[in-house]
């Protein structure tokens, strides 16, 4: 009977090993998602950042406005 014991124990164990690790991942993943829902807003901003800042331009057109405030400067 020692055996059937061991055996019971080691079930008993495993069990409580999963319903742990079933727990776990919920919270990983609520975890997960919040962290991409405040990574989507970063971007969101980012974005609205990038649009008033001029950021999103073409390399010719901020070389451009640099001569063009170059020149303002010097008169």
């Amino acid at each position: 009977m020692p055996n059937e014991t061991n055996g019971t124990d080691e079930l008993q164990r495993l069990a409580a090993d999963n319903a742990r690790l079933v727990n776990e991942n919920e919270s990983l993943s609520q975890q997960l998602a919040k962290c991409k829902e405040e990574l989507a807003a970063a971007r969101r901003e980012l974005s609205r950042l990038r649009g008033r800042s001029g950021a999103g331009r073409s390399p010719e057109a901020m070389s451009t406005m640099a001569s063009r405030l170059r020149d303002a400067l010097r008169e």
